[in-house]
């Protein structure tokens, strides 16, 4: 009694929330931004609790203590607060509950996080999509085309994020050649496309693909 107040329970998670400057200039747009990135913050935290099996308490607990999950912890929730895709947030909060659950998982949760900092909802989508092509139906190839069909994007975007992903190791594309008589020119056909190891494991956190 008569002592300081207790701070806030709140502040024991804020990630980064701040407005940029030129927002500052626009009241109104700027407040809704900081009270909709403070809303994304919090349901980082509890969804990221409710996957660890665990209260928000020992969850910051653990960011305290531990160095390596708090680095991990930390820029989860500087990811999750920046984006406004669901589903980008829950894979986030996903990946920081296997961490917390298992220390050993630290490392590749790392690693994860900094590919899925480089993802949009539409590389989600597509890399989902290919998880549906049939891999060994030959009247059904996981050409980009098939992809494309069963992404909700605009035209080109799924190439795009065909090669992004390509890129960052999640899928991975085989190309053949046909060759005709001698002299006639060689006939490249669409490239096939499949997830690797690392874009399954990604998926199946996400709860995309079973165990």
């Amino acid at each position: 009694m008569g002592g300081e107040l207790e701070p806030r329970r709140e502040q024991e998670f804020s990630f980064e929330a701040s407005t940029s400057d030129w927002l500052s200039h626009f009241g109104k747009l700027s407040v809704a931004y900081r009270y909709r990135r403070q809303g994304r913050a919090r349901q980082f935290v509890e969804a990221t609790a409710e996957y660890a099996e665990t209260d928000e308490e020992s969850l910051v607990e653990r960011a305290t203590d531990n160095e390596r999950f708090g680095d991990a912890f930390v820029l989860a929730g500087q990811q999750a607060v920046t984006t406004a895709d669901p589903e980008l947030r829950d894979l986030l909060a996903r990946l920081v509950a296997r961490a917390f659950q298992d220390d050993a998982r630290i490392e590749a949760t790392s690693v994860l996080l900094g590919l899925v900092e480089q993802l949009g909802p539409v590389h989600l989508r597509v890399l989902r999509g290919v998880s549906m092509v049939p891999r060994h139906d030959p009247t059904f190839p996981p050409h980009t085309d098939r992809v494309e069909a069963l992404v909700n994007a605009d035209p080109g975007l799924t190439l795009a994020a065909l090669l992004s992903l390509r890129s960052l190791g999640l899928v991975a594309s085989t190309e053949s050649t046909r060759t005709g008589p001698p002299g006639s020119s060689v006939r490249f056909d669409p490239p096939e496309w499949a997830l690797t190891d690392l874009g399954r494991e990604l998926l199946r956190i996400g709860g995309a693909l079973g165990d």
